[in-house]
């Protein structure tokens, strides 16, 4: 920065980062490690580093059939190289479809896929310390990659990194975190879905179906020992410095459901009626586990490590809504339509006094462009409105309601000790919320549809929305759930169409 260039290793690892010195002249001149080089520019180092990305994709697939079904399985492997040396990336995925009819009137219908991955190292890529790329956009051009492969280590206790700016915990070498720093990830999902469908006459039917959803992950990281220090050890001086975390996590949703539904048209009159009920069970746990303070250099374990800082073990979720409903529609020469449904909810995580909901929605249209068929000029015009509610017990989590407890890690006189779990202070009076929307709009075409505009308005109002509210400290609590969130949109829209040419086939 002062229009000098380096004259000692001091000098040279304090402005390691800066790319204002003298002159590039080509002169042999000190770097950060006391090696002498040439003072020139080497533009190309990104290029240099970074490698070409491959990837390469393999797929395997049979499918058959006869009069009374059909299947299709495939296999599909990818296997890809990333642009840092260090990174690897696996995908497989499995699927399967198959229809078939059982008897002339049961039919079923399988889906599943399921997918695994595993990810290594993947380019850190937008931050500050382990990022290759910041280290290497903002580290002198003057110094050559070779440099920074050459010399990792700082000679004096031949464990740490040596340092190469005055950043020394910002700017890391990659060349040190690469071999000693990893992140890997797997991952695995489960998607399928069966269905059960039995035609008691041509216009009723009834239907059951399955739905699971199963995804789990797993990820391990580190801190080296000796990433952006010159000291390998802990406060202590006993144990080595760095870091190793766990995190898994697992979850499922089955989704289960029934329907009755009948499609019948009297006279003028057609009408579709349907009556359902469906389960929605939600669970989830997760794990986190970070150890610092290493016995035994480079081994990155829980069981090497001898202070844990994090220790969030079986931490999970769990829920389930229950539903049943029913779906009215009547139409009348296809002109007027009119739709009714009704639902009830059940949710797991209210107290069962007041965990339920109900419902119902409004809905009609008239095509008066079919009562004005002779009016060349209008292709089609419609006039609709709604009224409807949807409620939710979103906002309150998984025993909220309940006062829990937990046993804490460490105890008093050989005897452990228990707390209150709870952060948020206990409302069994919640209630679900409610949501309410009417809406009114107006459809025209003009001219064989080459001019449109469909124009709306609506109300949107939300009434006991569930909120974290703050409360006095004192109360030993941080806050309390309760239902005090309303909120209320009214707007309109519009949209317009002209199609003024139009290529005659």
């Amino acid at each position: 920065m002062t229009g000098l260039r380096p004259t000692t290793q001091g000098e040279a690892v304090s402005s390691g980062m800066l790319g204002w010195g003298a002159k590039l002249d080509g002169e042999p001149t000190i770097n950060f490690d006391g090696v002498q080089r040439p003072y020139v520019a080497h533009p190309d180092r990104i290029k240099e580093f970074y490698r070409d990305g491959t990837a390469f994709t393999n797929t395997v697939a049979l499918s058959g059939g006869n009069g009374k079904g059909s299947f299709r399985a495939s296999f599909s492997n990818l296997k890809s190289s990333g642009i840092t040396p260090n990174n690897e990336y696996a995908k497989r995925i499995a699927n399967l479809g198959l229809n078939y009819a059982i008897t002339e009137k049961l039919k079923l219908s399988v889906n599943a896929n399921y997918t695994s991955e595993e990810n290594e190292n993947p380019p850190q890529v937008g931050i500050q310390g382990s990022g290759e790329a910041n280290f290497l956009y903002r580290m002198s051009t003057s110094i050559p990659l070779s440099a920074f492969s050459e010399s990792v280590i700082n000679p004096v206790n031949g464990i740490t990194e040596l340092p190469t700016s005055g950043f020394q915990t910002t700017l890391i070498n990659p060349y040190f975190s690469m071999p000693r720093m990893f992140f890997n990830e797997d991952k695995n999902r489960l998607l399928a879905t069966t269905t059960l469908r039995y035609e008691l006459t041509k216009w009723l039917f009834v239907q059951g179906r399955f739905n699971y959803d199963f995804s789990s992950s797993f990820h391990e990281f580190n801190t080296p020992t000796g990433q952006g220090t010159n000291n390998p050890f802990n406060s202590t001086g006993v144990e080595f410095n760095g870091n190793y975390t766990i995190n898994t996590s697992r979850g499922s949703d089955v989704n289960a459901d029934f329907l009755i539904g009948a499609t019948k048209q009297f006279g003028a009159f057609s009408v579709d009626a349907s009556f359902g009920g469906n389960t929605l069970r939600q669970t989830s746990m997760f794990t986190n586990q970070t150890v610092t303070d290493f016995v035994a250099l480079g081994v990155y374990s829980l069981g090497n490590g001898v202070t844990t800082t994090t220790n969030n073990a079986g931490i999970g979720y769990r829920a389930r809504v229950n539903s049943l409903y029913g779906i009215l529609e009547v139409g009348y020469k296809n002109i007027l339509f009119l739709n009714l449904t009704d639902r009830q909810d059940w949710f797991s995580t209210l107290n069962p006094s007041n965990n339920t909901k109900n419902y119902p929605s409004v809905s009609g249209s008239f095509i008066f462009s079919e009562l004005l068929q002779n009016q060349t000029w209008l292709s089609y015009g419609k006039l609709r409105g709604a009224w409807a509610q949807v409620g939710s017990s979103n906002g309150a989590g998984y025993a909220e309601g309940l006062l829990t407890y937990t046993v804490l890690p460490q105890g008093f006189n050989g005897q452990k000790l228990g707390n209150i779990n709870n952060t948020v202070a206990p409302n069994p009076g919640l209630i679900p919320f409610l949501v309410t929307e009417k809406e009114i709009g107006l459809e025209f075409k003009f001219f064989n549809r080459r001019v449109s505009f469909d124009v709306a308005a609506y109300d949107k109002t939300t009434t006991d929305q569930i909120l974290t509210v703050a409360i006095s400290n004192a109360t030993g609590y941080v806050g309390t759930k309760q239902n005090v969130g309303e909120m209320q949109t009214e707007a309109w829209s519009s949209s317009w169409k002209l199609c003024p040419l139009k290529r005659m086939d």
